[in-house]
Formats: structure tokens, C-alpha cells, sequence
């Protein structure tokens, strides 16, 4: 998936139309000569914008812009603020929930802070169990981070979400 710069604000704007309240995003009747603009305007003006794509953690809508498909929430994150975002981060971590109040901005290392636990292990986030004993871990700065060995899983993860709040502030998801 393409990351680089978006269109303008003024040519998403003239693209789509975006509900803050809803967080649709949808195509606009485009003006013009009928035979260049009519088939567009019969199949999709006013219609959803997008496809749901899945990637390992969540799922995102894309949205076609030339020949490039684009994260919808950074085509609205740029109609919004007129700015290309580095990272559009869903506080709720439901990457299909493109609600205005849903979208921030952030940094790498804030986005990794709200990440949801993976449930393979069937443990808490930031916890691993290794005989019976649990530890409490994170990663910073793409480092393994050991917080301590630990007799129960709650211990474990409340190490682990003293750590991740003190490290990622706002964006701590301690799952």
C-alpha cells in the first residue's frame, strides 16, 4: 500500500465526500462531458467509497485514486486537516472505524503503543508464562524490554500496564 503524499485537500474534497459523524466516505458526482464523467457518475456517485482489505492485525478500507489505492483514513485525515499524516492512528483499534472523533495523529512509537494483544497465547498482553511463573515484557525502540518474573498473570500484566502507560502515554492500549 502506497504511503507517499496524497492529492491535494481541494482534489479529495472534489473526489469525496466525508461524514465526521459516520466516518463514511463517499464518491461525489463529478461535472463534466457525459461520456468521461457518466460512467463514473452512474456506478458510483453517492455511493461508499472503498474495499476492506485485511492485514495481520485489522482490517482498513481503500479507496482507488488513479491507478493508486489509498488508506481511506489518510484520505480523510488530509481532507480534514490539509496536511499528509505520517501515521493515522484509530484510538479504538477498529481499523473500519473512520469516525473524525476515532482518527488521530502519531508517531510510530505512539501507534505501537495501541496495538491489541495478539490471543494466540491466550494470555494478557505483555505476558508470558515459561514453567509457572509469568513475566512482563514490552518492546521499546524495537527492543525486547524484561519487566519481571511474576507469580500470577495479574501481576504480570499489571507490571506490564504500569510500563505502557509510563511509555506511551495517551496511546497505552493495555488490552
Amino acid at each position: 500500500m502506497k504511503t507517499s503524499s496524497l492529492p491535494a485537500a481541494d482534489v479529495l474534497h472534489d473526489l469525496f465526500e466525508y461524514s465526521p459523524e459516520t466516518g463514511e466516505l463517499r464518491w461525489r458526482f463529478r461535472e463534466g462531458p457525459p461520456r468521461k464523467v457518466g460512467a463514473h457518475n452512474k456506478r458510483f456517485a453517492g455511493k461508499i467509497a472503498g474495499n476492506i482489505v485485511a492485514r495481520a492485525t485489522t482490517n482498513y478500507v481503500t479507496v482507488q485514486i488513479g491507478s493508486s489505492p489509498r488508506y481511506a483514513h489518510r484520505v480523510i485525515f488530509k481532507m480534514m486537516t490539509g496536511n499528509d499524516p505520517l501515521i493515522v492512528d484509530h484510538i479504538n483499534g477498529n481499523g473500519l472505524d473512520n469516525r473524525w472523533s476515532n482518527l488521530r495523529h502519531a508517531t510510530p512509537k505512539q501507534s505501537v503503543g495501541n496495538t491489541k494483544p495478539r490471543k494466540r497465547s491466550g494470555l494478557k498482553k505483555g505476558v508470558r508464562k515459561k514453567g509457572k511463573r509469568y513475566y512482563a515484557y514490552m518492546t521499546q525502540n524495537r527492543r525486547f524490554v524484561h519487566l519481571g518474573s511474576f507469580d500470577t498473570e495479574a501481576k504480570a500484566h499489571a507490571a506490564y500496564c504500569a510500563a505502557a502507560n509510563a511509555y506511551f502515554g495517551r496511546f497505552s492500549n493495555p488490552g
